[in-house]
């Protein structure tokens, strides 16, 4: 018999499907190419500005409330059922993870760990700190991909869902990935009467 699986918690069940996933990387690797470092900083920053005013609008109780809505592209199952501010920490467990992952690759040696869908999950009480806590995150990510340049290096690193990434490819992941919260968390404001800006 096999084992029962919970598509809200099984990391396997809760990734996009498979085409999405392969269309995801074909786009990161041709945005790695065709973006400049520069280009993807700025869609980085913008993206994580955004979503810092719009969690910054949000009356703290709404913040905490948990909401389920339709997977967006790009989401897991199991993040469908989050609040603003987890997706608001989420957004700060990344980016933490991602620069450590490009200045490691950069220095040319591994990180040493292995990143873990369930290693990047939002904690249910967290609150609006987490909006400050996502701007100096990002403010630590930009300092560090503005210091290795073009981000050249060769090496590369596994991500869970597209496999071995360079650190060019893991820099475009990261402004990808802060626009698919984005438009997650525009979509909660939505179900909670409040008009983007």
């Amino acid at each position: 018999m096999k084992p029962d699986r919970n598509r809200e918690t099984d990391p396997r069940l809760g990734r996009p499907p498979a085409l999405e996933r392969w269309t995801g990387l074909l786009g990161v690797k041709a945005a790695a190419r065709l973006r400049d470092r520069e280009q993807v900083l700025a869609t980085f920053r913008t993206e994580a500005d955004l979503v810092m005013r719009l969690a910054a609008q949000v009356p703290e109780p709404l913040g905490r409330q948990q909401v389920r809505i339709a997977r967006g592209p790009g989401m897991e199952q199991n993040s469908r059922s989050w609040s603003v501010y987890m997706a608001v920490e989420h957004l700060v467990i990344v980016n933490r993870g991602i620069t450590a992952v490009i200045h490691a690759l950069c220095a040319e040696h591994n990180p040493g760990v292995e990143i873990r869908i369930e290693d990047i999950q939002p904690h249910p009480d967290v609150g609006p700190e987490q909006i400050e806590a996502l701007a100096f995150a990002v403010e630590r990510y930009l300092e560090v991909v503005e210091r290795f340049g073009l981000l050249r290096a060769r090496e590369r690193y596994r991500h869970p869902w597209f496999g071995p990434l360079t650190a060019a490819e893991w820099n475009v992941l990261a402004a990808w990935h802060n626009r698919v919260h984005r438009h997650q968390i525009e979509r909660l404001l939505r179900l909670h009467g409040i008009d983007r800006l």
